[in-house]
């Protein structure tokens, strides 16, 4: 079941969680679960996270398309439709 969740982990090189984050990735690899994994250039601050907040939300869109039924899919698109008008 673990292998049907979707995870996206981003982590800076010189951020204090790096070593956990590496470990869970080396760890997931090993047991060959799905996930992708970002190690970039810098640490746990506001700077890093907005240079990679458009990655993390193309990921939770991709998902979140796989999930959708026409039907949502027309009713969120009124909605942002209404929202803009």
């Amino acid at each position: 079941k673990i292998k049907q969740v979707r995870f996206y982990l981003d982590c800076g090189d010189d951020d204090f969680l790096y070593k956990g984050n590496a470990a869970l990735h080396v760890a997931m690899r090993d047991r060959k679960i799905p996930h992708e994994a970002r190690m970039r250039n810098g640490g746990h601050t506001w700077s890093y996270w907005r240079t990679g907040i458009l990655d993390g939300l193309k990921f939770i869109c991709a998902i979140l398309a796989d999930k959708l039924t026409p039907e949502v899919f027309v009713l969120l698109n009124q909605a942002r439709l209404l929202k803009l008008s």
